[in-house]
């Protein structure tokens, strides 16, 4: 890490352990998503999308790892816009992305928009919280972001600064 402080690092305890980095309390819970057509109904997992659907991965990403031991079709991206696109257009059955991406998409592109289902709910590996990181921190600079961060999520901020992206924000997990 080139810099002081960075958002949206992934919390991962054992990874934190091993790293002079250290996080903030969590503020959203993040994740890889499911990208489907419009009008697609009845999909809440990966599962459900059936083994004979083309699902888009990025190359070598652990969505394409855990989707694969899933026994689902993959098919191998290098961005994750390159497969939501595929999605609009009908040239893929889903695509493993992330939420932002998609809200994203759908922000920039409002007659084409894609549906999402959070799928990751039911993949813990595919399912993380996110924080600030920050190098050099000592307890009471992280009790400072901390209580920023509490405020922010009080006040509505950080839910309207993700809307503003097209991106619902979602509580971070215990």
């Amino acid at each position: 890490m080139n810099c002081d402080i960075v958002l949206d690092a992934i919390v991962d305890k054992e990874v934190q352990a091993d790293s002079p980095t250290r996080v903030s309390r969590p503020y959203h819970r993040s994740g890889i998503v499911l990208a489907l057509p419009a009008g697609t109904d009845g999909i809440k997992t990966f599962a459900d999308l059936g083994k004979e659907k083309r699902v888009g991965v990025q190359v070598g990403s652990l969505a394409q790892m855990v989707l694969s031991q899933l026994g689902l079709r993959t098919s191998p991206f290098g961005f994750e816009d390159e497969m939501i696109e595929d999605v609009a257009a009908g040239k893929l059955d889903g695509a493993a992305v992330t939420a932002a991406s998609v809200g994203y998409f759908n922000l920039m592109h409002p007659d084409r928009k894609v549906g999402l289902v959070y799928a990751s709910d039911q993949e813990p590996l595919l399912s993380w919280n996110i924080a600030v990181g920050m190098r050099g921190s000592d307890a009471p600079l992280r009790q400072k972001i901390d209580a920023a961060i509490e405020r922010l999520l009080a006040d509505g901020t950080i839910r309207d600064i993700y809307a503003r992206y097209g991106v619902e924000h979602r509580p971070p997990a215990p």
